[in-house]
């Protein structure tokens, strides 16, 4: 009891100590988080708690790397199991049924590996075209062969089975994965059938042994293996030779393997990139290789004096662009048809995958020139989605007008003009359809997509400038509306001073919520075909009519996101 009293009149002159400012600050910080955790003697065990924290953080850091790819395999075997259960697809997953959801997620690994690693492949035309075997060094972990198997896919739309211990068939939540990359046992028999069905077979001797135990000398620990041999003398095809190294790290091993005609390809080392100028022992990294200092902007833009001579001359945003072309590659607009392709098919794997996304009466597009009207939910998100499916089923474009705000964000000039974003004054909309593209346009514009609300309000007012065009071009009008879209996203439109303030500055303040995963359905109606006696205001009001007449269809009002979230497990899709 006596120690009690001792302790608490320390405590009691310790308080009053600090509020007269008799103690330092310090010491008073101390004894208040001392009070407030109820940990004694916090000075004591502070400088373990120190350590320990950034001993975890260290951990966490090394780590990263690793699991963030296993991370992303495993959510690429989720986003297959929810392609197959949208699509009802119970085809066998070698099939061409799964090309489309292949190409998806090879998009997705390939930018991934051109992004942290600048990836390369070299020498693809050495593959055969029939079938073969391809012999491989194994890294610690397979990553760079993964990035093999989608380049190989994105080029050649070919895929090669790859062979695989015993182990990874045991790993949960895998199976479907594996089936659609074609991932095999590796019996003689498996690799026999697959040689004879015309597949590549890749296969690594070294197998586990060598990811675990190998170093950075790179030493093939193949032992006395030579099934793979056998395989490809009983199955009569060639064995290719395959490296993946770093370009720095194994300029020796490269030349021979080159001077072999083997297929090359250049990654960096272990998740870690080499500063320029070090030996692959200097300044070392695990795996063998240094950090790589981010290059001068000079050599990245191949000498472009306008970024080396400072931010007066050009924007740090165009230069980086620059940088953004010499990694992917990328010099022109002509250049962009593969990178198109490339967003086309991730926006299109978003939409299903988030949405469920569907789109209802393509066929009622014309194959040339047209002005496809629709309305504008919060955001223009389904109109994405939109055109990237209509670039991944039928390879068109179709531009669209935007906002004059649009063209002030920061950063979106290149995407803005590979897209076909265009200002909209009625000369560019008509030179666009003269020259046979596609336009979209939707007439409420920034006032619908803002302050339209759950009863699909259409905002247009007195606007007939989008019939105009459609009559000085001569083409016809395709009205178009998504369903639920009011109810991914809203806005506050609904507060008046909010409505005011817009109508004074043109600017759209209006707060946005949502990002709600809900069922989205795209319906193109029948095309207004043009018609030389009708004027502007007479085909305005025909096309209001048809997009009023599409929303009474297909949508239910007042819209309801709980009922649009449960859409998503319907089974039975809505007909057109």
């Amino acid at each position: 009891m006596k120690e009690f009293f001792l302790e608490l009149g320390d405590m009691i002159g310790r308080k009053e100590s600090c509020a007269s400012r008799q103690l330092p600050m310090i010491s008073c910080l101390f004894y208040a988080l001392e009070e407030w955790t109820v940990v004694e003697f916090l000075k004591k065990y502070l400088f373990y708690v120190i350590i320990g924290s950034l001993t975890i953080c260290a951990i966490l850091v090394f780590f990263i790397v690793p699991l963030t790819i296993v991370f992303f395999i495993y959510l690429t075997n989720i986003l297959l199991l929810i392609h197959q259960r949208n699509n009802e697809l119970k085809a066998d997953p070698l099939s061409d049924a799964w090309n489309r959801v292949r190409k998806t997620i090879a998009t997705f690994w390939d930018i991934y590996a051109r992004i942290w690693h600048g990836y390369e492949l070299h020498g693809v035309g050495n593959l055969p075209e029939g079938p073969g075997i391809l012999v491989y060094y194994h890294g610690a972990i397979p990553i760079d062969y993964l990035y093999f198997l989608s380049r190989l896919f994105l080029w050649k739309k070919r895929l090669c089975l790859s062979v695989a211990d015993h182990f990874v068939f045991r790993l949960p939540g895998l199976k479907l994965l594996l089936g659609v990359t074609g991932v095999i046992p590796g019996t003689r028999e498996e690799c026999l059938a697959a040689l004879r069905n015309g597949y590549l077979v890749s296969i690594s001797p070294g197998g586990v042994r060598e990811a675990l135990f190998s170093d950075q000398s790179y030493q093939l620990m193949w032992g006395n293996r030579k099934g793979f041999a056998q395989v490809a003398l009983e199955a009569k095809v060639g064995l290719h030779p395959q490296l993946w190294s770093s370009q720095e790290c194994l300029n020796s091993t490269v030349n021979d393997v080159s001077e072999a005609q083997s297929v090359r390809t250049l990654t960096d080392c272990g998740g870690y990139e080499r500063a320029p100028g070090t030996d692959g022992a200097a300044g070392a990294s695990p795996g063998g290789c240094g950090r790589r200092t981010a290059p001068s902007r000079q050599e990245m833009t191949g000498g472009n004096e306008s970024c080396t001579a400072g931010p007066t001359s050009m924007s740090y945003l165009t230069c980086l662009t620059y940088i953004l072309e010499e990694w992917t590659g990328v010099k022109d607009i002509g250049d962009y048809l593969s990178a198109k392709e490339m967003l086309a098919t991730l926006w299109d794997g978003h939409g299903r995958i988030w949405h469920g996304y569907e789109l209802h009466g393509v066929e009622n597009i014309p194959e040339g020139p047209g002005l496809v009207v629709f309305y504008h939910g919060a955001t223009p998100l389904d109109y994405i989605y939109f055109t990237a499916r209509l670039h991944v089923m039928q390879k068109r474009c179709c531009s669209v007008v935007a906002d004059h705000f649009v063209f002030r964000l920061p950063g979106f000039r290149i995407l803005l003009e590979v897209f076909g974003v265009i200002h909209g004054p009625k000369e560019a909309c008509v030179g666009t359809l003269e020259k046979g593209h596609l336009l979209a346009i939707a007439p409420g514009g920034v006032r619908e997509a803002l302050f339209s609300d759950e009863m699909y309000t259409i905002l247009w007012s007195d606007r007939k400038g989008f019939a105009q065009v459609a009559i000085d071009a001569k083409v016809p009008i395709i009205p178009m509306f998504t369903q639920n879209v009011r109810e991914g996203f809203r806005t506050l439109g609904g507060i008046k001073i909010l409505r005011s303030l817009y109508e004074r500055t043109r600017l759209p303040v209006v707060p946005l919520y949502g990002g709600f995963p809900v069922k989205l359905r795209t319906f193109i109606g029948a095309p207004i075909p043009y018609e030389p006696n009708m004027t502007a205001e007479e085909l305005a009001a025909k096309t209001k009519a048809a997009v009023q007449a599409l929303i009474e269809k297909h949508q239910k009002i007042p819209g309801n996101i709980f009922r649009a979230l449960m859409e998503r497990f319907q089974t039975q899709k809505k007909e057109d």
